[in-house]
């Protein structure tokens, strides 16, 4: 979209308020309910550093993060 287009609507959006642009309320009937495993970490035992588990592999029986697992790019 040309920028002559958007930045109308882009300062329309930045002069309003919250109250105005959002509505907040309650939902009684929802639970939230975090993922298994989706923020679960592990200590990588070459960088010391703690990964998302999902980022770690197995090498010689210790866990590894990608950048430590000695894969060079193509």
């Amino acid at each position: 979209m040309p920028e002559k287009a958007t930045e109308g609507v882009i300062h329309w959006v930045y002069e309003r308020s919250n109250e105005f642009m959002f509505k907040i309320e309650d939902k009684p009937d929802f639970t939230f309910t975090l993922v298994k495993g989706s923020l679960n970490t592990t200590l990588c035992s070459l960088s010391r550093e703690y990964v998302f588990e999902r980022y770690v592999l197995t090498k010689e029986g210790k866990p590894v993060c990608i950048p430590y697992l000695g894969y060079e790019k193509n």
